[in-house]
């Protein structure tokens, strides 16, 4: 065990065990909402994760990591970060500093309170015990000569006492849906009564178009060319960027509109979703059932037989039993359950079991090991005549292209982007291309698919869209009709 953080300790599973070179580091912290593993190479970090202790399966990857020392290093002086700037030429902002306050305190409650636990756990001594600033010194620090208190309600603290008070009052916008007539109406009260008014629309193309159309009304409207574009009073000055909804500043006579105050809809976050059919791995005890048939990494196909303990080295562990041929069997850390999986063949006949300790199971790798090298063989040669034909080379991006995929109403995942990308990249490079795009069921496929389509299809070309079933196909011809 190696202690590596404030609240817990990292549980190290790797040959040489403190040098930890290679294997695995599982990180526990109250400051994560789940625990991390890091696995190494040697010395390298090959990847990090998050991961389900119940069932020690890895789950969702994490690009950094802040790791807290379980000793800070000894200085002369404690310092807080905020004693590095100049009191005089520094503006800062808190938004609800009642809020804020509470927050620190129970940092701080909790900190001491897990500091109290290590020490009388013995794993720490009392002298080690880092100092902090707390809470209330904290705040104080934040009252400067220009501190800047936002909050919906008056709620002052002592801490960081109140010099003058502001009081800018805002308002929500109507949404207006289509609904033309009331929103001609509003604008025409905003122009009479001076406001400045700014449209936000996330699609640049589109800017011009709807400055057009409100110049038909006979609207002072123009489109932003620059970030630091300024619109006068009794203007409406049209600018690209997302806004979930429009606001309106009432002393200042400023209002801000979203394209989805005018028109209703809006990008939506696509959320996860999870299809049906997990495939045969098992994430957690409770999917197995006595009886079940599984396959081992290393001993090949068994049977389930339950959850034993046994006790080993004067520890009682949970042990998960398979049973194979020949009534031998192999018990399994239930902290290993990532060696198993359910066995995915064939109900209506029953598997044959391996012999524990024989050598089919490897005999079984070893063709398989087999068939896999001469697919790959096959497909290097495909890919290399592939490689030396041309395909037809398309163009970039037309306008076209562009207001089609902005009329896209979720915004793109990474994952889409880097896939839309890349399709692209292969379509304008001239070369005989296929791409296969591997996504759970909800992730957006489909839309990666369209825009390729529609490129395709700008250029005289034909597309033909093929499907496993009659329903499937009758899904995606209304989404195609659709778009």
């Amino acid at each position: 065990m190696v202690d590596l953080g404030y609240e817990r300790v990292a549980q190290v599973e790797a040959p040489g065990q403190f040098g930890i070179r290679g294997g695995i580091v599982d990180i526990y912290s109250m400051t994560w909402d789940v625990p991390v593993r890091i696995e190494l190479w040697d010395e390298d970090i090959d990847a990090m994760k998050t991961f389900d202790p119940e069932s020690q399966r890895s789950q969702d990857a994490v690009e950094e990591l802040n790791i807290y020392p379980a000793k800070e290093r000894e200085t002369a002086v404690e310092e807080s970060f905020l004693c590095y700037f100049c009191k005089e030429k520094t503006l800062i902002f808190v938004d609800e500093p009642m809020r804020v306050k509470e927050k620190a305190e129970v940092v701080e409650k909790e900190f001491q309170e897990g500091m109290s636990g290590r020490i009388e756990s013995g794993q720490i001594k009392r002298e080690d015990v880092v100092d902090l600033f707390g809470a209330k010194e904290i705040l104080e620090m934040l009252s400067l000569p220009i501190t800047i208190c936002m909050t919906a309600l008056e709620h002052p603290i002592k801490e960081i006492p109140i010099k003058k008070n502001f009081m800018l009052a805002s308002q929500i916008v109507p949404s207006y849906h289509n609904a033309l007539d009331r929103m001609i109406s509003d604008l025409n009260k905003y122009r009479r009564e001076n406001y400045r008014v700014v449209l936000l629309t996330p699609s640049r193309t589109r800017a011009e178009r709807i400055a057009q159309s409100l110049r038909e009304y006979q609207f002072i409207a123009k489109v932003a060319t620059q970030d630091d574009e300024v619109v006068e009073c009794g203007e409406i000055l049209v600018a690209h960027g997302n806004l979930h909804k429009g606001f309106a500043y009432l002393q200042c006579k400023f209002v801000v509109l979203s394209e989805s105050d005018l028109f209703g809809g809006q990008k939506r976050k696509r959320g996860k979703q999870k299809s049906g059919h997990q495939g045969s791995r098992i994430s957690s005890l409770s999917e197995l059932s006595v009886g079940d048939y599984v396959v081992h990494e290393d001993h090949g196909l068994g049977i389930y037989r339950g959850i034993e303990k046994i006790e080993r080295d004067h520890v009682i562990r949970d042990y998960i039993k398979i049973e194979y041929a020949g009534k031998d069997s192999c018990y399994i850390p239930a902290t290993k359950l990532d060696l198993i999986q359910k066995f995915a063949g064939a109900q209506a006949k029953v598997p044959k079991l391996n012999k524990l300790g024989g050598g089919e199971w490897e005999k079984t790798k070893k063709r398989v090991k087999a068939a896999v090298e001469n697919i790959a063989k096959e497909l290097v040669m495909l890919y290399a005549a592939r490689e030396s034909g041309r395909g037809h080379l398309y163009a970039k991006d037309s306008q076209w292209q562009k207001e089609f995929e902005e009329m896209f109403p979720f915004e793109e995942t990474t994952d889409q982007k880097n896939a839309i990308a890349d399709i692209k990249n292969d379509m304008e490079a001239g070369k005989i291309m296929d791409r296969l795009v591997c996504g759970d069921v909800g992730y957006g496929k489909t839309e990666v698919a369209l825009r390729a389509a529609f490129k395709a299809i700008q250029e005289g070309k034909q597309v033909i869209y093929l499907v496993p079933t009659t329903i499937l196909a009758q899904q995606h011809y209304h989404t195609f009709v659709q778009e």
